[in-house]
């Protein structure tokens, strides 16, 4: 008996050391794709480090799982991935995209979902990235998911997506405080937005959300020293 428990003992020890292991590598590969694609579309720069952080204490707050959250955060990072599939001319135009144009920026959530599963990375963090443009009422895209259709994850990342869309600096505006953005939020829960989500997110403090930021700074502060957030 002593024998069986030491034995069990130790194969959970070396299971749990190769997961570890794993989510490392995951994230290490994550980490440098999300860094090809800042360097590649400067208007969201540091975009993919702040929604991380966003999405995984919105997350928290859902009560999701560690498994979840970690899933939720490669997602999270990866989401934009498929953008590496549309043409330059598209995804750097500064202009209003023609329909054509725009037929093909929105292939990029599935182009995304296809590579991360090719990664291997989990199914929920392939999910986050080819739902990440689905709505709460069925009128996003690619596939016009609804409700529950759509994962939990992809549904936490959609707000923490909003919430930093509306609160950064662009080429073309300032981003707004958090007020604005809550207040659009509200606006969309139920349409655009899970409600759940959306009061989730207003239970957290605005004091956390800044200090989230400030420590995801833009890339002008970026440049300036590393980000470990």
């Amino acid at each position: 008996n002593c024998v069986t428990r030491t034995l069990a003992r130790k194969t959970t020890t070396n299971e749990r050391t190769r997961a570890e292991t794993q989510t490392a590598n995951w994230q290490t590969a994550a980490r440098a794709f999300a860094l090809s694609l800042d360097a590649r579309d400067k208007e969201t720069e540091g975009h993919a480090e702040r929604v991380v952080a966003y999405s995984v204490r919105l997350g928290q707050e859902m009560g999701l799982s560690k498994h979840d959250l970690i899933s939720l955060e490669l997602g999270a990072r990866l989401h934009d991935i498929g953008k590496i599939a549309v043409p330059d001319h598209v995804l750097k135009k500064p202009a209003r995209l023609t329909p054509k144009e725009w037929q093909k920026m929105r292939v990029h959530p599935a182009k995304g979902q296809e590579m991360v599963r090719n990664m291997g990375l989990p199914e929920a963090s392939a999910l986050v990235v080819g739902q990440h443009h689905e709505r709460w009422d069925g009128g996003g895209y690619p596939l016009g998911l609804q409700q529950e259709e759509i994962s939990l994850s992809a549904r936490v990342f959609s707000v923490a997506d909003t919430f930093d869309a509306i609160t950064s600096d662009r080429v073309y505006r300032r981003g707004r405080p958090y007020q604005d953005a809550l207040e659009e939020l509200l606006k969309f829960s139920g349409s655009q937005f899970d409600p759940q989500v959306v009061e989730a997110f207003a239970r957290i403090d605005p004091d956390e959300w800044e200090a989230l930021r400030s420590k995801c700074p833009s890339e002008s502060v970026k440049e300036q020293h590393a980000i470990a957030c």
